[in-house]
């Protein structure tokens, strides 16, 4: 490269304007990279186009401007995130699996529902219709039931059928309050919530978050599970999420109970992989929501606050919402 403009370590675009972007600087002083540093592609002697971190910086003399660039390729470190990242995947769905094994006559029960009804209404309206005269009128509205009962179960069938679903790290934007309404739905299928129900304290107007839905389910199911342990010994103990806007670029969701609390050495190792109190635990379902909710650009604490347990966790605001409705996060 001595000697040689170093436009030859670019991609087109950028390779042909690099004098431009330069003279443009130069002639302005507005930074786009000087200083700033960012990810951009970078070219191989071979041609291949590979991505790089680029740091460039200035430095003024008497002989003039001179300019440092320091390329860092990031092909190992974005391959090893890819890998993190699935293997990550991985483990949400061996979780979601073993939640599924936890709740499987809670899930029967949950579908058996609308299916019972769907037998007790197409009995009745048989039976309406085999009257002299035949009772129309009734038999519609027992035909009416039987397709309100059908799209339930169908509704059922495919929350489940989504949440244990092996899925790629789908995000998109999303509001944090149904979000917190489908993981609650989901989780009547565990027959304690008969006992323990839960209320809903959800914040108005908040903005939506780009998450993966299902892997935020899941953190959410796993939180409640944990709850119901909990206040297993207080029948009628209620459970309570709650959502908030929290400063002016994030949300933070709360899954508290009043449950006789988690001692100080046990909530050292929350979060640690494989440690667990429960007998039939994996010791997996905390480590890995903090891993999904970190993975989202948030946190997920545990706090003793008031004499209630509570595990919160954040997420990034989308700002766009405030800018669409006018305001100044």
């Amino acid at each position: 490269m001595l000697g040689r403009n170093i436009s030859l370590l670019m991609p087109e675009p950028h390779a042909s304007r690099h004098d431009e972007y330069l003279e443009r600087y130069q002639r302005t002083g507005e930074a786009r990279i000087i200083g700033i540093g960012r990810q951009v592609q970078a070219k191989h002697a071979d041609g291949t186009v590979f991505p790089v971190e680029l740091s460039v910086g200035e430095a003024r003399s008497a002989a003039g401007r001179r300019y440092v660039g320091i390329m860092r390729d990031l092909r190992e470190k974005l391959a090893a995130e890819r890998e993190a990242a699935e293997m990550r995947e991985r483990l949400a769905h061996v979780s979601r699996l073993h939640t599924m094994g936890e709740t499987a006559s809670g899930i029967a029960h949950e579908i058996n529902q609308p299916l019972a009804a769907l037998v007790n209404y197409a009995e009745a309206a048989r039976r309406l219709l085999e009257r002299e005269p035949p009772a129309v009128e009734q038999a519609r509205q027992a035909l009416l039931r039987i397709a309100e009962q059908a799209q339930r179960a169908g509704e059922i069938i495919q929350r489940l059928r989504l949440f244990f679903k092996r899925r790629g790290g789908e995000r998109r934007p999303a509001d944090l309050n149904e979000v917190i309404r489908d993981a609650v739905a989901l989780n009547r299928s565990d027959t304690r919530c008969l006992d323990h129900p839960v209320e809903l304290v959800l914040a108005e107007d908040l903005p939506s978050v780009v998450v993966d839905e299902v892997q935020i389910q899941q953190v959410l199911i796993n939180l409640l599970r944990n709850a119901l342990d909990a206040v297993a010994d207080q029948p009628g103990a209620a459970l309570r999420i709650v959502s908030r806007r929290e400063g002016g670029d994030r949300v933070a969701v709360e899954v508290i109970d009043s449950g006789p609390g988690i001692p100080e050495d046990v909530a050292a190792h929350l979060f640690d992989p494989f440690f667990t109190t429960k007998r039939d635990g994996m010791g997996m379902g905390l480590p890995i929501s903090e891993s999904i909710v970190r993975a989202h650009g948030g946190r997920l604490v545990h706090e003793h606050r008031d004499g209630m347990t509570v595990f919160r966790f954040t997420l990034p605001a989308s700002l766009e919402d405030d800018i669409e409705r006018g305001r100044t996060p």
